[in-house]
């Protein structure tokens, strides 16, 4: 799950090469390819402007399609040396490629692409799930992804409670949050973090609300969060009557679902799997995404 994969953005031979690879990665696949350099994609299409029969909105358009493909990849990358020799030596030093796969003919004797996509048995889906750990830098590792791609991120979980029934903060669910919170927040797409949450029998909803607006300020407060002025990261919410079983973290872009919702338990394991389409449209039906896709 999450696998990074380094390509060599002139390994693709045709579109036909480019469409299946694309057709891998991305969030519903839960595989990743690495933007690098950070101009991947414009060196991908520099490689592509040598073939003068190929079809250039058919290109842009497979581009914009599958932009969720690729993750960003801070690394050190020498224009003086090749894509395969600069992607050896990061992945020993600097980046945890899952596997890399270059050129004919490449000079750094890596595997090729074109085995990859036509004569590798591979299962495709196999990324789409894991069992991580149940800690809260785990569930922040496992939304990366979605952060990055994400302006408005969802969290749904009818169990997460700021406080526990005895009205003293939930300290797990904090540390869960606000790690959530800071990894949305560093990579600088999300614009908005929502929370639904279910309302609480033994408190009215005006008293439920105020004391969550507290809680969630403070747990800002603590990410080092601004939710004001021009970089800020809004935390907005919602208080339902019933949520239903589901636990998600989901955009209009992708989602996950985590089995276990968000306990902490450093001794067992959280089944994660990435939303396919199927799964994800109910989704953003019941909280209304699909109105604004």
């Amino acid at each position: 799950m999450n696998e990074l994969y380094g390509v060599d953005p002139e390994a693709p031979m045709d579109i036909r090469d480019l469409k299946a690879l694309l057709d891998r990665f991305g969030l519903a696949n839960g595989r990743f390819i690495g933007r690098y350099p950070d101009d991947w994609v414009a060196m991908l299409e520099s490689h592509f402007t040598r073939f003068k029969d190929v079809d250039r909105a058919r290109l842009n358009r497979l581009l914009v399609l599958h932009k969720d493909a690729f993750l960003s990849t801070p690394a050190t990358y020498m224009r003086s040396k090749t894509w395969p020799v600069n992607a050896s030596k990061a992945k020993g030093t600097e980046v945890r490629f899952h596997k890399i796969f270059a050129r004919e003919g490449n000079d750094a004797d890596l595997p090729t692409l074109s085995s990859y996509l036509w004569d590798s048995d591979e299962d495709v889906g196999a990324s789409r799930g894991s069992h991580i750990q149940m800690t809260a830098s785990a569930y922040a590792n496992a939304c990366r992804p979605l952060f990055e791609w994400s302006s408005e991120v969802h969290l749904a979980d009818r169990f997460f409670q700021l406080r526990r029934g005895d009205g003293q903060i939930d300290r797990n669910r904090s540390a869960v949050l606000r790690d959530l919170l800071r990894c949305a927040n560093k990579l600088g797409h999300c614009q908005t973090f929502f929370l639904h949450f279910e309302s609480v029998k033994h408190l009215s909803e005006k008293e439920y609300e105020a004391g969550l607006i507290r809680d969630l300020q403070q747990l800002a407060d603590e990410a080092g969060i601004r939710t004001s002025g021009p970089d800020a990261m809004m935390i907005n919410y919602d208080i339902h009557d019933s949520l239903g079983h589901g636990r998600y973290i989901f955009s209009i872009k992708g989602g996950l679902q985590f089995d276990h919702g968000f306990d902490l338990d450093r001794q067992k394991l959280n089944h994660v799997h990435w939303l396919g389409s199927g799964e994800l449209l109910p989704i953003h039906q019941l909280f209304g995404l699909a109105l604004r896709s």
